[in-house]
């Protein structure tokens, strides 16, 4: 299976698709860190999503202006215009991946997206965007004694 892995930089989970026997590349703007250059486009993945070649996606978009721990930098993040950035990029690359990782924040549950960004929502609305994690995984699944809260914003 030939799999993209979209951005990444670490090439971690490319890696083990590669153990697995699957074609994987990793793609980020930034160089890899992760030892293998001939497996990583650097470039803009909208570039090599949009060249159809992969049978699976699996994309890691950037939480810096989403997730729930920078939520006392929200009301500078939505003036200066990179949250609801962050918030498009994710809904394009949900648009084309087969699955995306992101911590509990803005994008789960869709009322703060409602209530800051109508425009936003409702296109999203329209292509059917969840706003619900399909999966929560938590750290005490892998053995590590940690749960995490499980709460929505909004």
């Amino acid at each position: 299976m030939k799999i993209l892995v979209a951005c990444e930089e670490s090439q971690s989970v490319t890696k083990a698709f590669r153990r697995l026997g699957h074609e994987a590349f990793s793609c980020d703007l930034l160089p890899c860190s992760g030892g293998q250059p001939e497996w990583h486009y650097q470039r803009d993945v909208f570039e090599v999503i949009n060249n159809g070649l992969w049978d699976k996606i699996i994309a890691f978009p950037p939480c810096t202006h989403l997730t729930l721990a920078g939520a006392k930098h929200f009301e500078k993040k939505r003036n200066s215009g990179v949250q609801e950035e962050s918030i498009r990029f994710f809904f394009e690359i949900w648009k084309k991946a087969d699955c995306i990782e992101n911590p509990m924040g803005i994008m789960n549950g869709g009322k703060y997206i409602k209530e800051w960004f109508p425009a936003l929502h409702k296109e999203m609305q329209d292509e059917g965007f969840p706003f619900c994690p399909s999966q929560t995984i938590q750290p005490f699944m892998f053995g590590d004694p940690v749960k995490k809260k499980q709460h929505v914003y909004g």
